[in-house]
């Protein structure tokens, strides 16, 4: 009817307003924060609703001139990063093998782990950060330390077929297309893998690989009782000031029980007070994450990558974040910070 109207009387034809979840102000100010030269990628959500208030990647462009991005096809700008940037999360993933064990290890509250620095497996050994040996650990504080050593003997106890079984709960190695975006394929292989890579699988590395955006949800449904909710950017439509379309929350799938999500996020809660995230606590609040510090080659001549992904675990600020700082170094002491204060941000603007 209204174009109909704008036919017969010579109007210029106007489509729709739309009106986005995300906050520009949160988005620029995440930017901003980002260290200077290095790629990478933030995403702030809503782990109740699944509206993405910030999504940034870098590099990024001037969507008013394009030629700059256009003649460094290097840089990658045109890529967004939060959605189609396929990383090894590092220890990030070690939420997705600590929910394996839980699932399928009975005895795991009363389990102990000998971490002496070194794993040997066949042809590769696990390595801790620094060369740290944890000593005898329990689940909880081989958590809240990161681990590699526990982490990798729980994947080769368990072995692919569960390991796999519980990366799929998570949304690895599924096709999936939401609503507002596509977001790339995470994935746990399995196809050709030997011991060694399994080993490596359990702490995020091998040929795991997991876009930010995801992580972000891992994180979020952790804090929302093991629901993952539908990513979503479109908050509502209106057309001659009446809204006709409103973008209301949709969840995505259950991936962990109450029971476990419950252990998941009293795990991450240590890893911000007693951990490896302790750079990623704000004063007043109750913040839950887990750092990463990906390799990102086999002889270690690059730097890794700096993740960090988590919540604040209240009802009244449903916050979830998630960082990759591109060859950014330790993600404890860099991605947490950057985390905390992109939270802390929203906070401030009221969410």
């Amino acid at each position: 009817l209204n174009r109909l109207t704008q036919m017969f009387s010579g109007g210029q034809r106007r489509g729709d307003d739309l009106t986005l979840t995300l906050d520009a102000n949160l988005t620029r100010y995440a930017a901003d924060l980002f260290p200077s030269g290095k790629r990478g990628a933030v995403v702030v959500l809503n782990w109740k609703t699944g509206e993405i208030l910030a999504m940034t990647s870098l590099p990024d462009f001037d969507p008013l001139d394009l030629s700059d991005a256009l003649e460094d096809s290097g840089a990658g700008a045109l890529v967004n990063r939060a959605t189609q940037g396929l990383y090894p999360p590092g220890s990030t993933f070690k939420i997705v093998t600590y929910a394996a064990a839980y699932e399928n290890m009975p005895d795991l509250g009363s389990r102990r782990f000998s971490c002496l620095g070194q794993l040997p497996i066949e042809r590769t050994v696990v390595t801790e950060a620094g060369n740290i040996a944890h000593g005898s650990v329990n689940m909880r504080s081989a958590f809240a330390q990161s681990c590699n050593n526990a982490f990798a003997a729980l994947a080769l106890e368990l072995g692919y077929t569960r390991m796999e079984q519980e990366a799929a709960a998570f949304g690895f190695n599924e096709n999936v297309l939401f609503r507002d975006l596509v977001l790339y394929n995470s994935s746990y292989p399995v196809s050709s893998q030997t011991r060694d890579d399994l080993a490596w699988s359990g702490i995020g590395q091998a040929r795991v690989l997991a876009t930010p955006l995801h992580m972000a949800m891992i994180a979020a449904a952790v804090a929302n009782d093991g629901v993952m909710m539908e990513p979503h950017l479109l908050l509502a439509v209106t057309q001659q000031g009446k809204t006709t379309n409103k973008g209301a929350p949709a969840v995505f799938k259950r991936v962990l029980s109450s029971d476990a999500a419950a252990l998941l996020c009293d795990a991450m809660l240590a890893v911000t007070r007693e951990g490896t995230g302790s750079q990623g606590a704000i004063s007043g609040h109750t913040v839950a994450g887990k750092t990463g510090s990906a390799e990102a080659s086999d002889n270690k001549t690059l730097e890794t990558h700096a993740w960090y992904v988590g919540f604040i675990k209240e009802d009244e600020h449903p916050l979830a974040v998630s960082v990759i700082i591109e060859h950014g170094g330790s993600g404890g002491s860099v991605a947490a910070p950057l985390a905390r204060k992109v939270l802390a941000e929203a906070l401030a603007l009221g969410y």
